[in-house]
């Protein structure tokens, strides 16, 4: 599984199954994961070294051979937010209908992803606000502090519901 990071406009590993995976990032315009990420489509790929759109460097990276793969977008909330791959099928290819279970599995993720994201995203508000109104309290407690900018502090302090 790739997740994108703004931060660092790389798609970047979070898991993966049946080998060890340091993290490793791609720009989301590079390989099969980076085509599905822009295009927001899926892919099939019966034969991972015979197209051209495929990236050879995390085979390398890995020391392992990618033979065919299904990558899927993960799209929750009208936004891309990574890629689903999945590779290596043991027996016969990959067709449609594994294409569908991934597609199905990848948007139970998606969402997942992006309650995690709003999660955190509101727990770092929350820090940042108490913060806020710890500096808010210390000024308004200093005796040097005329009464015209006590009094906008503490109506700042009620826009923003906070204690004083």
């Amino acid at each position: 599984m790739y997740i994108y990071d703004p931060l660092s406009q790389s798609l970047t590993t979070k898991a993966a199954h049946g080998t060890s995976i340091a993290k490793f990032a791609l720009p989301p315009n590079k390989g099969i994961v980076g085509l599905v990420f822009t295009s927001q489509n899926s892919v099939i790929l019966p034969s991972a070294y015979m197209d051209k759109r495929f990236d050879r460097s995390v085979d390398k990276s890995r020391a392992s051979i990618t033979r065919d793969m299904v990558c899927v977008p993960l799209k929750a909330g009208g936004r891309c937010v990574g890629c689903l791959e999945v590779a290596n099928r043991r027996e016969l290819k990959f067709g449609e209908e594994d294409l569908g279970l991934v597609e199905a599995v990848g948007k139970e993720l998606a969402s997942g992803i992006v309650l995690r994201n709003e999660r955190d995203a509101a727990g770092d508000f929350l820090k940042a606000k108490s913060r806020f109104k710890t500096k808010i309290r210390a000024v308004a407690d200093n005796n040097l502090l005329s009464p015209l900018l006590k009094n906008i502090l503490m109506i700042l302090a009620e826009i923003l519901k906070a204690e004083m």
